[in-house]
């Protein structure tokens, strides 16, 4: 029969299909397909599990009409098709009859496995007969199909996997915008890793259609976060470019950077929706703002005042090699007051502005050098270096047509000055030096005529150093020098070369340098001690100003514990450390001030002085935007608070009028501040000191009281500003010392009236040795003598000071008697000059006079005016045996009296006389070995000068 298609049925939704079909008669030709749609998923993998069972019936085959081979070579079609009818799958299959009993036959177990194209798939089946006989188209043929239709395994997996790719999508999606509103805008988090996330899940969606729109939502959120990242892209890019290099880390904007670009790179940053990116940015913006700012800053007039006020404090410092560091040194006249002026005016710069650390770090360095200042004279080798005492233990020399070096009472900065005009010198042996040792001298100076001031070490054991001071006004000079195996001494000399003008020095320092401050057990040894104190401020009874000492006070926490400590350090350290005395001498002062520590209510003046009962006693004041000053625990240890503009007083009485009293507080202050105390309205100029830093530091303030004055106000203040002061520890007591207790005042005067002034010279040490109050004086009676000796005894007995008063007034005793005895033994011949110029030999220059004996007061003396002199041979000397020549004398016009000796049997030598009252010179000298005689002599070499002098003794 020819080929025709039946449907069977509608399409099925089921997965199982059963088709039966009977063929009424065979014949060779293919037979009917048979075929019914399913419904499927385009796309998805199907398993068509089948089978077909085949019965021959009727009554040709029951009498054996059908053959065994019809059967046997039946073929049976299977498979699928799409929609339009082409074939997906099919399968042939053909029945073995050799293998079957009776007329049933059966295929089972049979699978296509296909992927549907379309919604409906075709599944059919067919067979084909090769060949018939006569018997076998008498035959009835009964065929059954099965089949069952199911997604496989890995599909359904699939499937699976699909629906939550598709979940995992859309969440991905959504978490990309705020409140997973996709119609929004993207979250401040959303960055690309985020995006490519939800890209790779919607990558995985099977689903065309929900693939597409995942795809439209996640290239919207792609579109904001390219605008975002290009927002931060420009804006980080215009801040950039406002530095150095365009890197914000260097801290340095270009010099073309102005207000235009930085707030275009603003603006920028306001359109950033990252608020960590955005803080970031404005953070570098905000630096180049500040550095902006600055540049205009230092322009200002408050940035220019603190520059210069800073810069006036310095001067050069010129050391070995003329190697000169333009702010080496603080000026000479630099007081703390002006160091105060300068941290006024900083204070008014802002934090903000990077030239101020510089600015702070040279103020800082002044103050250093300063408190060393204070502090310099301690460990001082040179004797005189002030000049106070004139010229005393300097030699002086005198060039051709030069004057001799005189002390100026006042040049510039300086007061005491030595002044040195051309060809002239001075010079000190400086003693007591140790071999081997580094010592650092310094000194200032100055020069006026363009030349140059000379300063050297010699004789020290190694090659001489010198330097040139050439600045017209006092720069410092530093010399560094080592003493050799044996030298236990070295000559240091100023001078004055070549030129017309004159120069001046002043304030000669010669200390030891041992080199052993790097050494870790010194450093930490005198870090040890170091943490013991604080610095201490101080305003003397006769001076308004400040003067700040580095470590002057125990600080406010120490402990006799921590005392005990150090002290225990030090003790373990190396004998050979030089700084091991010096740091047990620290020690004692610690251990001395924690003893005064222990007893210093004792005759304090101030009520609730350590705030134990809060402000009680005291009287606050605060202004209008300040608060009122209250106490708070600090460290179990109550102390006074106080913010800006507000202070506390107590008014003290009871006082004694023209007496000195000490105000001593401890205190600090925060954000670069200060805190004020002093005292007010005790009949004079009311004195304030300063308190800066924020760990607690000292202040003393003395003053007299006036003449009818018995109370005083004390007061503890925080000025205008920001920040907040701590103070602690008020003390007031009762300071006047002794030498201005009347019965003190009497006798101490008495006994001065008694002395004056003597200079020593010896021979083997040919430095001159000056004291105030050395000799008795010329005129001293026995009468003066016991009016001294009565106001000694009115002095009180517990006083410390009569003790001293009472050796003086026996040196006193022991002097007159010798000026009484000093005729017997003496080998001086008229040395009175009662008998005018007799056993003296006179000289003088052309243009001086003759030297002659006038009568003064009453008493024979020689003058001698302009260069000249007198001089004498002592006969009948020993040899090698010591002896002594001493006269009294006094100058005008600037001239000098020279006692001197020579012809001895060594080298000439002299004592020189330059006060304008009587005063003593005496010169030691040993004859030689051979020598019996010395020629002792009075000279006066100053042109226009004039000296007098008396009382020649030679013993």
């Amino acid at each position: 029969m020819g080929l025709t298609s039946v449907n069977i049925g509608k399409a099925l939704t089921s997965n199982q299909v059963t088709i039966k079909h009977r063929k009424a008669q065979l014949s060779p030709e293919v037979m009917s397909t048979v075929w019914r749609y399913m419904e499927t998923e385009p796309g998805k993998e199907y398993t068509m599990s089948y089978g077909y069972w085949t019965q021959a019936s009727g009554s040709v085959f029951t009498a054996g009409q059908v053959t065994k081979g019809y059967i046997d070579n039946l073929k049976y079609i299977a498979g699928v098709t799409d929609a339009t009818g082409k074939i997906l799958e099919k399968q042939e299959e053909q029945l073995d009859g050799s293998t079957m009993a009776g007329d049933f036959r059966s295929i089972t177990n049979k699978t296509i496995t296909f992927t549907a194209t379309s919604n409906q798939t075709k599944l059919f089946y067919y067979t084909e007969t090769p060949r018939v006989t006569v018997q076998d188209s008498q035959a009835n043929i009964a065929i059954r199909f099965k089949a069952d239709v199911r997604k496989t395994v890995a599909q359904l997996q699939k499937d699976k996997d699909d629906v939550a790719n598709q979940v995992a999508a859309e969440a991905s999606v959504k978490d990309l915008f705020n409140g997973n509103d996709v119609n929004g805008t993207i979250k401040e988090t959303t960055d690309q890793g985020a995006i490519d996330t939800a890209q790779n899940l919607i990558n995985a969606v099977a689903d065309l259609t929900v693939k597409a729109g995942l795809q439209k939502e996640l290239d919207k959120a792609k579109g904001q976060l390219e605008e975002k990242l290009a927002a931060e892209e420009a804006a980080e890019k215009a801040v950039n470019e406002l530095f150095k290099d365009n890197k914000p880390e260097t801290g340095v904007i270009k010099e073309t950077t102005e207000q235009g670009a930085i707030d275009v790179a603003q603006n920028l940053i306001n359109a950033i929706v990252d608020p960590t990116i955005k803080a970031d940015l404005q953070k570098e913006l905000n630096k180049a703002q500040e550095l902006l700012d600055a540049q205009k800053v230092t322009n200002t007039p408050e940035f220019i005042a603190a520059e210069q006020a800073i810069q006036d404090l310095f001067t050069s410092l010129v050391s070995f090699g003329q190697k000169t560091d333009a702010h080496g040194a603080i000026k000479l006249d630099i007081t703390q007051a002006k160091i105060y002026e300068a941290q006024d005016k900083l204070n008014l710069i802002s934090d903000s502005v990077p030239e101020k650390k510089v600015l702070t770090e040279q103020l800082n360095k002044a103050q250093d050098l300063l408190m060393a200042r204070n502090n310099e004279q301690i460990g001082n080798r040179v004797i005189n270096g002030n000049f106070d005492s004139a010229l005393n233990g300097w030699k002086t020399w005198i060039g051709t047509n030069s004057v001799a070096p005189t002390v100026a009472a006042r040049e510039g900065a300086a007061s005491n000055t030595v002044k040195l005009t051309s060809n002239s010198s001075v010079e000190q042996t400086i003693q007591g030096l140790k071999p081997n040792t580094n010592y650092v001298l310094t000194f200032y100076g100055k020069v006026d005529d363009g030349t140059f001031l000379s300063a050297g070490i010699k004789n020290h054991g190694g090659t001489q150093q010198s330097i040139r001071i050439t600045s017209t006004d006092y720069s410092k000079g530093q010399i560094s020098f080592t003493t050799g195996d044996s030298a236990k001494s070295a000559i240091f000399y100023l001078m004055k070369g070549a030129g017309t003008g004159t120069s001046f020095a002043d304030f000669v320092i010669a200390k030891a340098d041992n080199g052993e401050d790097s050494i870790p057990e010194v450093i930490e040894a005198t870090n040890t001690v170091d943490s013991l104190f604080t610095n201490l401020s101080v305003i003397g009874v006769n001076t308004s100003t400040t003067t700040l000492y580095k470590n002057g006070a125990l600080k406010l926490t120490t402990t006799q514990v921590e005392i005990d400590g150090a002290k225990a350090f030090v003790d373990a350290m190396q004998e050979s450390y030089e700084s091991k005395a010096d740091l047990l001498e620290t020690l004692q002062t610690a251990q001395d001030l924690w003893d005064i520590r222990m007893g210093e209510q004792e005759g304090n003046l101030v009520k609730n002085s350590e705030f134990n009962s809060g402000i009680a006693n005291w009287k606050p004041w605060n202004g209008t935007a300040s608060t009122v000053p209250t106490t708070v625990l600090e460290n179990n240890n109550n102390v006074l608070k106080i913010a800006a503009n507000s202070s506390v007083e107590q008014v003290i009485s009871g006082l004694k009028p023209n007496k000195t009293y000490t105000l001593e507080v401890y205190g600090k202050a925060d954000n670069n501040s200060y805190v004020s105390v002093g005292l007010k309205n005790y009949g004079g100029v009311q004195k304030t000191a300063r308190i800066s830093g924020s760990d607690y530091a000292k202040a003393s303030v003395t003053i007299r009281t006036g003449a009818t004055n018995t109370s005083v106000t004390v007061f503890l203040m925080k000025g205008a500003g920001t920040g907040t002061g701590m103070l602690d520890v008020a003390l007031l007591k009762d300071t006047t010392p002794e030498s201005e207790i009347q019965e003190v005042i009497a006798a101490t005067e008495a006994l001065a009236a008694l002395f004056t002034a003597q200079t020593s010279v010896n021979t083997t040490n040919v430095t001159p040795i000056s004291n105030q109050n050395g000799a008795i004086r010329m005129t001293a009676t026995d009468a003066d003598l016991a009016m001294a000796a009565e106001k000694v005894a009115a002095v009180p007995g517990n006083l410390a000071s009569k003790a001293t008063l009472q050796k003086e007034l026996e040196r006193a005793t022991s002097l007159l008697a010798g000026l009484k005895a000093s005729q017997t033994g003496n080998l001086a011949r008229n040395s009175m000059f009662d008998s005018n110029l007799t056993n003296w030999k006179t000289w003088k220059a052309t243009t001086a006079e003759t030297p002659v004996v006038i009568t003064e007061n009453d008493n024979k003396v020689l003058k001698l005016e302009g260069n000249s002199s007198v001089e004498q041979t002592i006969s009948g000397l020993l040899p090698n045996t010591t002896y002594t020549v001493s006269a009294y004398g006094k100058v005008e016009n600037g001239a000098r009296l020279s006692i001197g000796v020579k012809s001895y049997g060594g080298v000439q030598a002299n004592a020189f006389v330059t006060s304008t009252d009587y005063g003593q010179g005496t010169l030691t000298f040993t004859t030689g070995a051979t020598s019996t005689s010395a020629i002792i002599f009075l000279s006066q070499g100053v042109v226009g000068g004039i000296a007098y002098t008396d009382l020649v003794v030679t013993k």
